[in-house]
C-alpha cells in the first residue's frame, strides 16, 4: 500500500533506533533489515558516557550497516544532564552538542533530534534564552536540526505554537520539527493541532504508542495513538517514519514492521 499525496504515489519508509549499548554481533543482525528494504533507515546516538570499547564496537557496526546504505538520523544527547535551559551548565551542554554533530558526520548523518530542555525558571526568558545556543548550534551543523516536540509542560518544546515560535526566531533554514506519537499523546494537544501549525516543517516522525498517560515506547496498536489519522494528515510526508518502540531483537523489529505495513493496508 503507498500514501499518495498531490495526486502522486508515496511509499513511506521506516527506520529503527540503534541504542549505544547494542553489542557488535546485535548491530551486526539489523544489516539483513536494510538489505532487504524492510527498513530505510537508522536513529543513532552520540554514545559520549560509553566505555572505549564500547564506543568502538558501535561505531564499528554502525559503519557496517552504512554499506546498505540507510539514511542515518542522529539524536543529540538529552535528558537532565544536557538541558540547553539550565543556565548553571549550557555551556557544557552545548560543547556535548556540537562534539555531537561532529560525531554524526562521520556516518554522513544530515538530520539530528534535539530536546530543547527543562522549566527551571521563567518560560519566556528560557525561550529568549534559546535563540543563541540554536544559533551557535545552526551555524556548527551542516545537517537540519530537528525540535521534538515533548510531553510535558514543565518542558520547552511543548506546545506546537512554541516550536513554531522557535523556529521563527532562530530562522535558519536548518531547522525543522519531528513529531513524536508517544509524546503527542501523552500531551494535551490533537494531532491536527500539531500539523495545522507545524506540517510545513515536518522532517521527521517518531512512531510509538502509550495509553496518554506516560512514554512507554510500546508497538503500534497497544495504546490510544490513531496512528491512522497521522498517516491522513501526512498523506503527502516524504520522510521517514522511524520505529521509537523497545525490542530486543532482529526478530521484534520485523514484527514491528509488519505490523506498520497491516496499519497501511487497513487505513
Amino acid at each position: 500500500m503507498e500514501l499518495s499525496g498531490m495526486g502522486m504515489p508515496i511509499k513511506p519508509r521506516l527506520c529503527f533506533t540503534i541504542n549505544p549499548r547494542r553489542t557488535l554481533s546485535e548491530i551486526r543482525s539489523f544489516k539483513e533489515l536494510l538489505a532487504n528494504k524492510i527498513y530505510h533507515g537508522i536513529e543513532i546516538f552520540y554514545p559520549y558516557d560509553e566505555s572505549p570499547l564500547q564506543k568502538e564496537e558501535y561505531q564499528r557496526g554502525i559503519k557496517e550497516l552504512l554499506e546498505e546504505k540507510p539514511e542515518v538520523v542522529l539524536h543529540l544527547p538529552f535528558g537532565k544532564e544536557n538541558d540547553l535551559c539550565n543556565l548553571l551548565t549550557y555551556q557544557e551542554t552545548l560543547r556535548r552538542l556540537i562534539d555531537a554533530l561532529d560525531y554524526g558526520k562521520s556516518f554522513g548523518v544530515k538530520k539530528y533530534t534535539i530536546h530543547l530542555g527543562y522549566l527551571q525558571g521563567e518560560r519566556s526568558l528560557l525561550l529568549k534564552h534559546l535563540i543563541t545556543p540554536l544559533n551557535i548550534l545552526c551555524k556548527a551543523s551542516d545537517g537540519l536540526i530537528m525540535f521534538e516536540n515533548m510531553p510535558r509542560e514543565s518542558e520547552l518544546g511543548y506546545s506546537p505554537e512554541e516550536i513554531k515560535s522557535l523556529i521563527d526566531q532562530v530562522n535558519k533554514k536548518n531547522l525543522g520539527f519531528i513529531y513524536d506519537t508517544g509524546h503527542g499523546n501523552i500531551s494535551s494537544y490533537s494531532l491536527q493541532d500539531y500539523f495545522t501549525i507545524l506540517k510545513k516543517h515536518l522532517q521527521h516522525i517518531h512512531l510509538n504508542d502509550n495509553k496518554g498517560f506516560i512514554d512507554e515506547h510500546k508497538p503500534i496498536g497497544y495504546g490510544t495513538v490513531d496512528f491512522k489519522q497521522l498517516l491522513s494528515l501526512n498523506s503527502d510526508y516524504t520522510g521517514l517514519y522511524c520505529l521509537e518502540i523497545i525490542y530486543q531483537t532482529v526478530l521484534d523489529l520485523q514484527e514491528y514492521a509488519k505490523s506498520f505495513n497491516n496499519l497501511l493496508e487497513n487505513k
